[in-house]
């Protein structure tokens, strides 16, 4: 046999068997699929359709024409936010999000969410499933999201399908669903016929303390990081902005500096960045006193290295992930060896804020960042706020070179001025971002004991993974 081939042997009989698209290629047939369904199916179970309330989606408010006649999308701020996969991933619901007016949202009323319902991706990463907060504001469903509330059951609630779904076998359980190439796409009717586990009523109250608990910890995480941002900006007057839309400068206060003469690098707006941090009444510095840049080459001797690029920051939190990629399979750009505690800063739409504090020693990273390592008088937690505050994200926009791909350069990055705190300051923020970071990782922590618990459950039984969990110390 050929190293490597997988083969299913199916019964005829055994064809239709939750297949409601009569699919009959060897991907509905591997393996791993038909392991998990086995799983799910020697437990007690049930499928989505006999489970839901509600399952409803943005088309549900009528045709395409319809929803035309009555649909505004706004940026700026309005009376209902509408929530988009890219949100439910940053786990960032205030930033550059997407808002309604109050008679959009009431159209839409077949898809309204108050909080605490699954959300599914329809495309591009399809079958990926949220658990919606409470926001406590009024919420509209995004037009890719399909969106389940499920009936009063005292063996299943929306908490445990979501950790489900996030399991290995829940993934296995929803991929084989998935239809097309691309985009790849799951439908109505797939979600409907997928097959879940129902759990004892302990175990389901076990599970929700735990998801709680990760929900208040994420929450008080997110909070001591504004307030981080908060103490910053008043100390700063950060919010002071320009409205000056003209510049005029001579040849030799521009061109021959900067040798740039693009109209985006003079805006006025950057000089009174500049003012606002050089006025400090402590004074300034700048990064490249306060921070050794680094630079050290990956040799890429070993087989394999946990690496992280540029969507592996998190833009709404500041965390990294890194990801174990074969050396082979390593991007040309994999260059930059680090150390735990270096500051990565993205020199690509640096405007987003992806700018993080590597909790993990000896990590492969981007070419795409700028690295830096505190000297020890400039506190990095400070730095990662700055340089993630709104003031600044907009200031690194001058930098920019290039159209298609714009870029900044380290040197750019280096000479950029910071304001010079006290003492007292410094070591508030400190400790605010410390917590946030920590609180972060136990919210992380708690998912992934939660999510083991409900694989745990399935691949042995109740009293096992309770066993498990009381080990773990929850």
């Amino acid at each position: 046999m050929i190293d490597g081939l997988e083969i299913s042997e199916i019964k005829f009989s055994d064809l239709k068997v939750d297949n409601e698209k009569n699919r009959l290629d060897s991907e509905f047939y591997l393996k791993k699929y038909i392991n998990a369904y086995s799983l799910v199916k020697a437990k007690k179970n049930s499928r989505i359709v006999d489970l839901y309330s509600t399952f409803t989606d943005f088309h549900s408010n009528g045709s395409y024409e319809v929803i035309a006649q009555h649909f505004k999308l706004l940026d700026e701020r309005d009376y209902a936010y509408m929530v988009r996969t890219t949100d439910l991933e940053k786990e960032n619901y205030i930033d550059s999000v997407k808002y309604v007016t109050k008679s959009t949202y009431e159209f839409l009323s077949k898809s309204k969410v108050f909080g605490g319902e699954l959300l599914i991706n329809k495309i591009g990463s399809p079958g990926r499933t949220f658990l919606m907060p409470k926001l406590n504001i009024p919420v509209s469903l995004g037009m890719n999201l399909f969106l389940l509330r499920i009936k009063n059951n005292e063996n299943i609630s929306e908490e445990l399908i979501y950790l489900f779904f996030n399991s290995e076998i829940g993934k296995n359980i929803i991929e084989r669903k998935i239809n097309g190439t691309v985009p790849l796409t799951i439908d109505k009717e797939a979600i409907k016929s997928l097959y879940v586990p129902l759990f004892s009523k302990d175990f389901l109250n076990i599970v929700k303390s735990l998801i709680a608990e990760k929900n208040d910890c994420s929450k008080n995480a997110q909070g001591l990081y504004l307030e981080s941002e908060k103490i910053l900006e008043e100390s700063l007057c950060i919010k002071q902005s320009s409205n000056d839309i003209v510049s005029i400068k001579s040849l030799s206060e521009s061109f021959n500096i900067s040798g740039r003469l693009d109209a985006e690098y003079y805006q006025p707006k950057y000089e009174q960045y500049e003012e606002i941090i050089k006025n400090n009444k402590l004074g300034f510095t700048i990064i490249k006193k306060e921070f050794d840049l680094i630079t050290k080459k990956c040799d890429r001797s070993l087989e394999q290295y946990p690496y992280i690029e540029i969507g592996d920051i998190n833009v709404s939190t500041g965390v990294a992930t890194s990801n174990i990629i074969m050396t082979e399979a390593l991007p040309d750009n994999a260059k930059i060896m680090t150390k735990v505690n270096d500051v990565l800063v993205s020199t690509v739409r640096p405007n987003r804020g992806a700018v993080s504090i590597l909790e993990e020693d000896d990590l492969l990273v981007s070419g795409a960042f700028t690295v830096l390592r505190e000297k020890g008088n400039y506190p990095k937690e400070v730095l990662l706020v700055i340089l993630r505050s709104e003031l600044y994200r907009d200031w690194l926009l001058k930098y920019n070179v290039g159209t298609s791909y714009p870029v900044i350069k380290d040197d750019d990055i280096l000479n950029l001025p910071l304001p010079i705190l006290d003492e007292t300051l410094n070591k508030e923020i400190s400790d605010k971002v410390q917590e946030s970071f920590r609180l972060r990782k136990k919210t992380k922590k708690l998912l992934d004991i939660a999510v083991r618990a409900v694989e745990m459950a399935i691949e042995t039984d109740e009293e096992t993974a309770i066993a498990w969990l009381k080990e773990q110390g929850v």
